[in-house]
């Protein structure tokens, strides 16, 4: 079944204003600065020169740069300008990934999670922009690529509900080569057999590998891949977070938690996503003639298990971007089902998710809720609420 394409202006407007509105702030009070942009800027000509890419400081704080040589590729063109040129390009490629990604998530979830449609969706798509901003904030002054990759994530199962599957075989493969904690999201896609998609990641995949030979050579490409893994490990591992899950029961429930509790925490979320899979596919089967229950399935589990990754490692918060999808799936349930319970809920909720900012709450109660976990905890509650508002739609909206 194609998807019937709509543009929300009105949001593509109201959001458009925003992104705007923030440049020449960021511009105005000289803060204009994109520091993780300038660690793929920095990489990217190293890389050109044949200088260190791995542990060497490109930017302030943590800036050793982290990616996969790959990644180098797709920064290098921007290498022709200026940093400060270079930096006006980025922020309008984040500003209008911003605007894609909520129009294809809208897209999808108003067109395969729910029976009632919305005709009028963008002020639902700019209320979570809203809630979401402070986030995107962080993401736009950094110049990180969190929401590229979520958006080139929605697209590909923007795709395979349109029934193609190379082109989102190679999207989920960039991802994954960026940030290789993304394969999680593979799961749905191997359980459920979708054999054409696997196939394309898996040789994207190894080209991706090889494709920096071509620029740098063999030997150099293979020297960097191995220091590649090795940054992965090391990062991982001193990384500071407090909203995690393990640091959360480390927190609130067992000091002493041992380090190896991740690996753990891990299996833990692998099985209950493996309990999920089988709890949907015995309605599939009860109900075989409806096509929309799978894709519905299908679409939940992949954001369940987006919405998980930044709870199971260590990142910056603006990784909590991934959670994006299930807050536009929990507004939308608001809106079709009028539900005032589930609106005051949601409110409380997006107040600990997207209000943790010194400049509303002031230094020392943004740090203490950043010590406590806030966002983690939210994160959890967000993935809790949207099952359980998905099962509770879906006993009412699948046949008896």
């Amino acid at each position: 079944m194609k998807l019937k394409t709509t543009f929300p202006k009105g949001f593509i407007l109201f959001s458009s204003v925003l992104l705007l509105g923030i440049f020449i702030v960021e511009n105005i009070n000289h803060r204009f600065w994109l520091n993780d942009f300038r660690v793929y800027y920095g990489a990217a000509q190293a890389m050109i020169s044949g200088t260190p890419v791995y542990g060497t400081l490109f930017a302030l704080g943590s800036g050793y740069f982290k990616y996969s040589p790959f990644t180098l590729l797709l920064v290098m063109p921007l290498c022709m300008f200026q940093y400060p040129v270079a930096c006006i390009i980025e922020y309008m490629v984040l500003a209008c990934s911003i605007i894609a990604l909520f129009m294809v998530c809208g897209q999808i979830i108003n067109q395969y999670l729910f029976y009632e449609r919305l005709k009028k969706p963008g002020w639902i798509l700019s209320v979570v922009f809203i809630c979401s901003l402070n986030h995107l904030v962080r993401e736009l002054h950094l110049g990180n690529i969190n929401v590229i990759l979520l958006l080139l994530l929605c697209l590909s199962v923007y795709f395979i509900l349109q029934g193609k599957h190379v082109l989102p075989g190679i999207l989920i493969a960039v991802v994954v080569m960026t940030k290789p904690f993304f394969i999680l999201i593979l799961l749905p896609l191997v359980l459920r057999k979708n054999y054409k998609t696997m196939l394309s990641f898996s040789v994207s995949i190894i080209l991706f590998l090889v494709n920096p030979a071509v620029v740098i050579g063999f030997p150099k490409n293979i020297q960097l891949h191995r220091e590649w893994f090795q940054t992965i490990l090391d990062h991982n591992s001193s990384f500071p977070s407090n909203n995690t899950i393990e640091n959360i029961i480390r927190t609130y429930v067992s000091p002493g938690l041992a380090g190896s509790a991740q690996f753990f925490i891990m299996i833990v979320i692998v099985m209950a996503y493996f309990i999920l899979y089988f709890y949907h596919t015995s309605g599939e089967r009860k109900n075989p003639s409806d096509d929309k229950i799978k894709t519905s399935n299908l679409v939940m589990e992949t954001f369940l298990l987006i919405a998980i990754l930044p709870s199971i490692f260590k990142t910056d918060t603006q990784h909590f971007l991934l959670s994006v999808p299930l807050l536009i799936f929990l507004v939308y349930q608001s809106a079709v089902t009028k539900n005032y319970f589930l609106i005051g809920a949601l409110f409380l909720l997006v107040m600990m998710y997207g209000l943790n900012s010194s400049d509303l709450l002031g230094k020392n109660l943004s740090m203490k809720m950043d010590a406590a976990g806030i966002l983690g905890i939210s994160n959890l509650f967000i993935l809790a609420s949207s099952l359980f508002v998905y099962f509770k739609f879906m006993r009412k909206a699948i046949p008896a």
